[in-house]
């Protein structure tokens, strides 16, 4: 059964999926059920919101809560699915929680790219993937490496620093800055956008020597429409001149033809339009105007066929083409040379990540696709295909093309053996095209958007189509009060005409019935007009004042309030008002480690170790001053102060660090101390010491390397605000995404990003440039030639816009406020006032709907089931604990924290026992473990490898390979733990976690045989039983 579920802003689309969840979990005859489903979100915070939703409804299922509306709704579900009347239910309920509690890892809710990673991590060197799959979330600083890396190979490769000299001499035709970095920086990020990549694939078989041919040719072509044009423009000119013709002699004088004619004479590739006012004389023959004299007419009677000529060459121009064709010239030849380096610039993306040994999530999407690609039944999926039953997904809408095409093997496989799939989305929400989002493959379901791009696509869209059963959107909106609802049902609907005909059914459906009760407020004011958007700040700083002292005044909590802007800047201007008024504020910028007066000290003292200078010292007292470390006036130098001074007034005024520094946390450490810091009053340098302990696990304890991962992007980590803290937030409409607040406050409703932002389509180029199957066009503003990719990517520009604004009004529960900018320059906004108006509201007083009435109490939702429970005090630190239990492990047996999967991953990374601190430190920097699991495991793993038995297995001068593929006697294939190389013969071991079974030596026996069958040389083999540390030879 494969379904598709729209679900609107405040429908309820969480319980909708956790009911789902648990009427396939709560199968009377499995309660293990939970374990063939997986359940995928957009993010982790997603993920743990909806693990915590499981426990809590079958908690409340359990203890049979059945005067709660959602245990009602369910326990209906359940009844109709499986006849569960109220009493088995909750007896059931009970069973399945002990036991998914007791096998935590069983439970298969997460991310899209945690669920990749984990899919992919047995084949890495398969897919020719680092295959310690170290994630790195640093992107920038990798692009930039690349680039740096692709500048550096100039002069050691002919062909490709042809290439660079011609990209770069771009620069000079422009008149711009010269930074050769420039032209390769911008594309560098086309690596990471799937459409791009895509078309990359198709410019790998285009040889330099073709760009360089192509790249002449558009450069002549250009040179002679721009000389032609003028040439036309400048005739025309000279003989106006040369009769001593004047502006005022001419029909319609400047607005008229003169002004084609001037255009021409001047031009500079913007397309020349002939307008109504300069094509009247073609069909009125009047060329001159009212207060020409005789002798002008007459001159202008002898010059009207030239005239004429060259409105109407103009004219033909516009027909044909031609200034279209000219345009996309000069953007195909924009970026040309420089597109030409690609596949040198993500070699070089390659080595720069190699050189960390860092792997982009990105990067295993992309290779399970190219799998699924061209293979019917990958490979990848041996491991996963039958464990799974039933797949929900989450925000689908934000899903990209790549993701689903991963994701297709197996929810066919699901579907084709009677499980089943659900998609859950909204299409008026997909706010993350930036990030790969592809909404119009939400919207296309159950078709297969992108199908094309598989080798059977058609074949999997036919089985998704017949699989497909129809299921009811949710329309109800149970979050904000009916005023709130109302208004936006009036609002999109408008709106959503402004959209082409293509996107418009997006929102043919997005009008809601409102489940609370009559109330809440609207109110929309108009921004006054200014000469420039900055000098519009004073007046919204005021705007947001008032609306959150008129929202204190009827009994809201600051805690109440959000703020919701379209960028970090805007933010920060917001955040930093509200506090100038004395506002307490919870804001992305001031959570943000960078910029924290202790952590810029701490760090400045880790600098100054490693260059003990002036400069870096004056920094540090600074930076002192600023933590309120030390007095200003003990940083002051006097007048005639020598040089070297402000190093010696810093060993004056702090005490020396006087812990030993072993590791890079005792350094940190030391510095903390000696500025009398706490770290535990302190979440800002608690994070400080969370980043450092991370750095020095997975790359060492040098401080150097550490202060340039921190400049990559330690610095721009933030803290997590501590729930329930009263004050007002400031966030991003992205970060609100799936928040609700009781007060909304939108200060920027313009969500465009202005006529300034480039754009970037990939269009065929045709006859332009014959030679090259794809073209990139980068352009700025939306006055563009109606090419389809233009059209159709200022159509998505729009949506995207829209979706914004959908998406910030339907955050409040009780109020919406928003400030609508008369100066905009975008359809929307346009529409926006338009509203406000057509609602009996005025530009000068605004519109208000609703009325002011005192707060009730607070809606900010409150975690009161935890699903770890703090055991009573008993003379020491408070513990968390939960058990993880054999599957047939009675109550109250022997918990087992690390799974046999992690101790095969781990002793994956082994090849001798000289490599186990390396990959315990992987281990804990992957997650795989906790740092307390690796103290507890490294003693007795260090102890049986280091046994004289094992040396034949992880001793020096092996060749070792961990998890090589096997195919079998029968057909199947194997991957025993490790194989070993040496003395003529191989070995086979395969390390078990639990108690012996014959089964084992049977399994060991058969890939012995396999091997013995492709190598033709001796073969042993052996069973070694960690939780005894028993070595077994297999005969």
């Amino acid at each position: 059964m494969f379904q598709v579920l729209h679900s609107s802003a405040g429908s309820g689309k969480t319980h909708a999926l956790v009911k789902r969840y648990l009427v396939l979990a709560l199968r009377p005859d499995r309660p293990t059920a939970y374990r063939g489903i997986l359940a995928l979100t957009f993010t982790n915070k997603a993920a743990g919101e909806m693990k915590e939703r499981v426990l809590h409804y079958l908690r409340l299922l359990a203890d049979r809560a059945h005067d709660d509306a959602r245990i009602t709704d369910l326990l209906d579900a359940l009844r109709s699915a499986h006849g569960l009347a109220p009493d088995a239910a909750a007896a059931h309920a009970h069973t399945v929680l002990r036991h998914m509690l007791h096998h935590w890892s069983d439970l298969s809710i997460t991310t899209i790219d945690a669920f990749v990673r984990r899919l992919v991590r047995p084949f890495a060197r398969d897919l020719q993937l680092d295959h310690e799959l170290r994630m790195t979330t640093d992107q920038q600083w990798y692009r930039d490496r690349a680039v740096d890396l692709l500048l550096e190979a100039a002069g050691r490769d002919p062909a490709l620093t042809e290439v660079l000299v011609a990209a770069c001499s771009r620069l000079v035709e422009d008149e711009a800055r010269w930074n050769p970095a420039a032209p390769f920086s911008e594309l560098v990020k086309m690596l990471d956008d799937e459409e791009s990549v895509r078309h990359l694939e198709q410019l790998t078989t285009v040889s330099a020597e073709t760009l360089l041919r192509t790249d002449a040719a558009l450069r002549s072509a250009i040179h002679a429409f721009r000389q032609e044009a003028r040439t036309l423009g400048r005739t025309a000119l000279d003989a106006l001149a040369a009769a001593r013709l004047e502006d005022a002699d001419l029909a319609n004088t400047t607005r008229g033809f003169v002004s084609v004619l001037n255009k021409l004479a001047d031009f500079k590739d913007d397309p020349v339009e002939v307008g109504a006012y300069a094509a009247k004389p073609l069909s009125t023959g009047v060329w001159w105007s009212g207060k020409a004299s005789a002798s002008a007419r007459e001159a202008l009677q002898r010059l009207a066929p030239e005239l004429a000529r060259v409105l109407t060459t103009v004219q033909r121009w516009q027909e044909e083409g031609r200034f279209t064709d000219h345009w996309l010239r000069l953007l195909i030849r924009r970026d040309l040379m420089a597109m030409g380096a690609m596949s040198a610039l993500s070699d070089a993306l390659r080595r720069a990540k190699d050189e960390d040994g860092v792997t982009f999530f990105q990067d295993l999407t992309r290779a399970v696709e190219r799998v699924v690609r061209e293979e019917p039944v990958p490979f990848l999926y041996e491991r996963l295909g039958q464990r799974f039953q039933h797949f929900l997904i989450d925000e689908f809408q934000d899903t990209s093309v790549m993701q689903w095409h991963a994701l297709l093997p197996l929810a066919e496989n699901a579907l084709a053996n009677g499980g089943s799939v659900l998609l859950v989305g909204d299409a008026k929400q997909a706010i993350y095209r930036w990030r790969n989002g592809e909404v119009r493959q939400f919207k296309a379901l159950p078709a297969l958007h992108g199908r094309e791009q598989l080798a059977d696509g058609e074949r999997r869209e036919a089985f998704l189509k017949v699989s497909a059963v129809p299921i009811e959107p949710l329309r109800d909106n149970h979050r904000s009060s009916a005023t709130i609802v109302g208004f936006n049902n009036a609002l999109f609907d408008r709106l959503h005409a402004l959209l082409p005909d293509a996107l418009r059914p997006i929102y043919d459906e997005q009008a809601q019935t409102a489940r609370k009760p009559a109330g809440g407020l609207v109110r929309l004011d108009a921004v006054p007009l200014t000469k420039e958007e900055q000098e519009e700040m004073p007046w919204i700083e005021a705007w947001l004042l008032r609306g959150v002292a008129e929202c204190v005044e009827d009994g809201h909590r600051a805690g109440d309030i959000a703020v919701l802007v379209r960028t970090g800047a805007q933010g920060s201007q917001v955040a930093r008002a509200l506090s100038r008024a004395g506002h307490a504020v919870i804001s992305p910028d001031g959570l943000r480690l960078k910029g924290d007066a202790a952590v810029d000290l701490v760090l400045a003292l880790l600098r100054l170790d490693q260059r003990a200078d002036d400069h870096t010292a004056l920094q540090a007292l600074a930076a002192a001053v600023a933590a309120g470390v030390l007095p200003l006036d003990r940083i002051n130098p006097p007048e005639d102060a020598p040089p070297g001074t402000a190093l010696q007034r810093l060993h004056a005024c702090l005490p020396p660090n006087k812990r030993p520094p072993a590791t890079l946390l005792d350094r940190v450490l030391g510095h903390v101390e000696r500025c009398g810091l706490d770290p535990a009053t302190d979440a800002f340098l608690n994070a400080l010491l969370d980043a450092v302990r991370e750095h020095q696990q997975a790359h060492g304890h040098d401080p150097a390397g550490f202060l340039d991962h921190w400049e990559r992007g330690y610095s721009e980590r933030s803290i997590t605000a501590p729930a329930g803290l009263n004050a007002i937030q400031v966030m991003t409409i992205h970060k609100a995404k799936g928040l609700q607040f009781p007060v909304v406050l939108v200060p920027f409703t313009r969500m465009s990003g202005g006529g300034n932002s480039g754009t970037s389509v990939w269009t065929p180029p045709g006859e332009l440039a014959s030679e090259l199957p794809t073209a990139r066009l980068t352009f700025k503003g939306r006055k563009a030639p109606g090419i389809p990719a233009v059209v159709n990517e200022l159509a998505m520009q729009d949506l995207d816009a829209l979706d914004l604004l959908y998406v910030a009004f339907t955050r409040p529960e009780q109020r919406l406020y928003a400030a609508v900018p008369q100066k905009h320059g975008d359809p929307i906004t346009a529409a926006l006032l338009v509203h406000l108006v057509t609602l009996g509201g005025t530009l000068e007083t605004g519109l208000t709907i609703g009325e002011r009435t005192a707060a009730g109490a607070s809606s900010r939702p409150v975690s009161d089931d935890p699903v770890l429970r703090t055991l009573p005090p008993g003379g020491g630190a408070q513990l968390l604990v939960r058990d993880t239990l054999r599957d047939d492990a009675p109550p109250g047996a022997d918990a087992r924290r690390l799974t046999g999967q992690a101790l095969h991953d781990l002793l994956a990374r082994v090849r001798t026992a000289a490599d186990l601190d390396a990959a315990l430190t992987a281990a804990v920097a992957c997650g795989d473990l906790r740092p307390e699991d690796r103290d507890e495991w490294r003693p007795r793993l260090s102890a049986l490898l280091d046994r004289a038995d094992l040396e034949p297995w992880f001793g020096p001068g092996l060749d070792v390979l961990t998890e090589t593929p096997l195919i079998l006697s029968d057909g199947r294939s194997a991957r025993p733990d490790r194989l070993v190389r040496a003395d003529g013969g191989w070995g086979v071991l395969d390390i078990k976690t639990g108690h012996p079974h014959a089964a084992h030596a049977e399994q060991v026996r058969g890939y012995m045989n396999a091997l013995r069958s492709v190598t033709g040389s001796p073969v042993h083999g052996a069973l070694l039983y960690l939780a005894s540390g028993t070595l077994e030879p297999i005969a």
